[in-house]
C-alpha cells in the first residue's frame, strides 16, 4: 500500500514538474505569419522588459534589477590574474532591443541592443601585468561601458518531453562594442593614491587595449544573462504557445 501511494505522489509530481505553462501575460505572443514579426518581437520583448527583470518564481527567472554575478574571471593570460566577485548592475532593466531576427526555418535568433551606459560595479582583485605596466591590487571596481552595441546569436534546437515540442538555446554568442569604457579600481598597489591615480588615468586612456584583453569573459558573462532570460521560458512553455 506504501510503495502504491509513493508511487502515485511521484507520479503525480512529475506531471506538476512537467506541466507545460503559457506565456505570462507581461510577454505578448507574435504572429509566424506575420510579415512584421521581428518587429513585433522587438516591441513585446521591450514591453515585457521592466517586468521582466524583476523576476518571475513560476519559470524560476532570478529578480535582475540589479542583477549579481558570484564571480567572474578575467585573466587574460599568463601575465594577467584578474578576477571579479560580487558583480552587480542595476541597469539591465535598461536594457532595450534595437533590432532582431528570430527565424525559425533556419533555427537561428539574432538580436541587437544598444545601451547608453552599463556601469558594472564589484570587488576586484588583479596582479600581473596590463600593457606591459605591473599591475596588483584589490578592493572595489567600476567598470561603465558608454555606448555599448550588443549583438546575441544562437542557435534554436528543439526536444521532445512527453510527446510535447520545446525549443532550446544552443551555441550562444554575444559580442559587446563599447564606445568607450571608464575602469575605475579602489586601493591599487596597497592604497598608494599617487601610484593609484596614475594608473586608473593610464586605463582610461588606454580604455580600448585593455578592454580588448578582458572582452571574451566580459562577454561571456552578459551573454549567460541573456540565455538565461530564453532558458526559462522556454524549458516552461511549449515551442507551440510561444506565438500565435
Amino acid at each position: 500500500m506504501l510503495k502504491r501511494s509513493l508511487c502515485v505522489f511521484l507520479g503525480l509530481f512529475f506531471i506538476e514538474l512537467l506541466k507545460a505553462e503559457e506565456l505570462p501575460n507581461y510577454i505578448k505572443k507574435c504572429k509566424l505569419s506575420d510579415p512584421n514579426m521581428n518587429e513585433c518581437f522587438v516591441k513585446n520583448a521591450n514591453d515585457a522588459i521592466p517586468t521582466l527583470v524583476k523576476g518571475d518564481p513560476t519559470f524560476k527567472l532570478i529578480n535582475m534589477s540589479p542583477v549579481v554575478i558570484p564571480v567572474v574571471n578575467l585573466g587574460s593570460g599568463p601575465n594577467l590574474e584578474m578576477k571579479l566577485t560580487q558583480v552587480t548592475s542595476n541597469n539591465i532593466k535598461d536594457f532595450r532591443l534595437s533590432k532582431a531576427n528570430f527565424d525559425l526555418k533556419s533555427n537561428k535568433i539574432w538580436l541587437n541592443s544598444k545601451m547608453d551606459r552599463l556601469e558594472v560595479i564589484s570587488n576586484y582583485f588583479i596582479k600581473g601585468q596590463i600593457l606591459v605596466l605591473p599591475i596588483n591590487g584589490e578592493g572595489k571596481s567600476n567598470i561603465t561601458f558608454i555606448g555599448n552595441d550588443m549583438t546575441y546569436e544562437a542557435d534554436i534546437g528543439s526536444k521532445d518531453i512527453n510527446g510535447i515540442k520545446y525549443y532550446t538555446i544552443e551555441n550562444p554568442t554575444l559580442k559587446a562594442i563599447p564606445d568607450k569604457v571608464y575602469f575605475h579600481f579602489d586601493n591599487l598597489f596597497g592604497g598608494d593614491p599617487n601610484l593609484g591615480k596614475q594608473m586608473n588615468n593610464f586605463l582610461d586612456e588606454n580604455w580600448s587595449d585593455f578592454y580588448d584583453e578582458l572582452k571574451p569573459a566580459l562577454q561571456k558573462a552578459m551573454e549567460a544573462v541573456v540565455t538565461n532570460v530564453f532558458k526559462v521560458y522556454f524549458a516552461k512553455v511549449p515551442a507551440d504557445k510561444l506565438f500565435e
